[in-house]
């Protein structure tokens, strides 16, 4: 079975990290490329050798049999082309943060059931090797080294663009109309603030869930606003604290790094950025002595784990998981909740 895929959104990560696999990927019959910015999308489209859509509308879709969507668009509409997507009766597999409303997230489920079609979100992280490993042998960590005693996630947040390969630019600007509206629960002053947060670490918020969180027993016991990319965040889960610090560190092998602290040793987890297709790694340390035991994984595209993923679960019909379902839920209500907490 091959699918004819819609890419909506033209810009640095499209070309550099989705349109560089999909063209790849032996699933993909025909690629297609919206953007609102059409002289980039045509740009693109010559470039990459794939057919630019001056518009979108169902007798589009139709004609041209596409069933999938990938929106990698401007953050602020990504949620009106995703229910649009959703809306024309496509599988849809958005880019973080799909919308910044939690509201929005239940609507996009909702839609997602009725049309009967698949609905993920790219939370590449939870798809490192490194992290399944950890994933899968945590109770046998805490059987060797004891109860796990703080977890400290250190998160890069300079120039999120990897590589030296050139791409497509353009001057053209975006329009305001089908702007997502906050949730107006965030305060008007701050919401700036919650919009990169929510771009750029909700990544790592669904990581926490997706390796130690328990929704009904998170606490959040501290949060700053250092500047626009620099935020300090304490989540408590019982009695763990999960420390998140962000800052432009140089960091020249790795991109996240999460640090889990035991009674009676500690583990690093090394994690790559997207263009930076090196070995990831577990670091074991016994103890306070030097390394004792180092994992080290297969160079691998994260992204492309993830879409295969997701083209197996549309052959195989399996639609959005309860497990999943509950899980997207609860990245929104914690994010929410942090930006609550400073009024």
């Amino acid at each position: 079975m091959k699918f004819n895929l819609l890419l909506v959104g033209a810009g640095y990560f499209a070309q550099r990290v989705h349109l560089r696999y999909l063209k790849l990927n032996s699933n993909i019959k025909d690629i297609y490329i919206f953007d609102e910015r059409q002289e980039l999308a045509k740009k693109v489209a010559k470039k990459i050798k794939i057919t630019n859509l001056p518009e979108i509308n169902k007798d589009i879709i139709k004609q041209k049999k596409i069933s999938i969507c990938l929106v990698c668009f401007n953050r602020d509409k990504s949620y009106h082309y995703s229910k649009m997507a959703l809306n024309y009766d496509l599988h849809l597999l958005s880019e973080k943060p799909v919308t910044y409303n939690k509201k929005n997230l239940l609507k996009l489920i909702k839609l997602s059931k009725r049309k009967k079609k698949l609905f993920s979100i790219c939370y590449q992280k939870i798809h490192h090797l490194n992290i399944l490993h950890f994933k899968k042998n945590i109770e046998n960590f805490k059987k060797y080294y004891g109860k796990i005693t703080k977890v400290n996630f250190e998160l890069f947040n300079g120039d999120m663009r990897c590589g030296t390969k050139s791409f497509c630019r353009t001057k053209e600007k975006l329009n305001n109309k089908n702007i997502e509206k906050l949730d107006s629960l965030i305060p008007s002053k701050i919401s700036t603030n919650y919009k990169v947060f929510l771009n750029r670490y909700i990544h790592s918020i669904n990581l926490f869930y997706h390796l130690f969180g328990n929704k009904n027993k998170n606490r959040i016991k501290y949060f700053s606003i250092n500047s626009l990319y620099d935020y300090n965040l304490i989540i408590n889960n019982q009695k763990i604290d999960y420390i998140f610090s962000f800052g432009n560190y140089n960091f020249s092998k790795w991109h996240d790094r999460i640090i889990i602290f035991f009674e009676r040793g500690k583990i690093t987890i090394d994690l790559n950025a997207p263009l930076n297709f090196k070995n990831s790694l577990i670091k074991i340390y016994n103890g306070n002595k030097k390394t004792n035991n180092i994992i080290k994984f297969r160079t691998h595209n994260v992204f492309e784990d993830q879409f295969n993923l997701f083209l197996s679960n549309i052959k195989n019909k399996n639609l959005i998981s309860f497990s999943d379902e509950k899980k997207y839920i609860s990245d929104y209500t914690i994010s929410q909740i942090i930006w609550r907490f400073l009024k």
